[in-house]
């Protein structure tokens, strides 16, 4: 049978359904979690809790998050806020500011996405 555990990626987001594996996880624990965008940092809302029947293949916890990942995540965020700061300069040509409305990458920078919009 195996032990799910709610992850939430944001403050106030969505709290998604992980498989827990053979870890010993707590409400509060920061976990590795592999998703479309690579590797991420979530924390666990909901302890590991057993299923009898569990429809869909869900996504495994990868390990407990490290010093190393904390430090990627920290690198991470200020290339978010050096991108955001660029978005918003004044574009001399037209002279209006970009607006972002979103900046998101991974942990370990394999992929990003910028959306923004004039």
């Amino acid at each position: 049978m195996p032990e799910i555990v709610g992850i939430r990626f944001k403050s106030c987001g969505k709290i998604y359904d992980f498989d827990a594996g053979n870890l010993a996880l707590r409400r509060g624990d920061k976990v590795v979690i592999e998703s479309e965008f690579g590797l991420n940092i979530g924390s666990v809302v909901e302890p590991p809790h057993p299923v009898e029947d569990s429809r869909k293949e869900l996504k495994k916890v990868l390990r407990i998050v490290t010093d190393d990942d904390l430090k990627a995540e920290d690198r991470e965020r200020e290339v978010r806020a050096g991108s955001q700061e660029l978005l918003l300069r004044e574009d001399h040509g037209t002279g209006s500011a970009h607006e972002t409305g979103a900046c998101r990458s991974n942990a370990r920078q394999k992929k990003g996405r910028l959306l923004f919009h004039r």
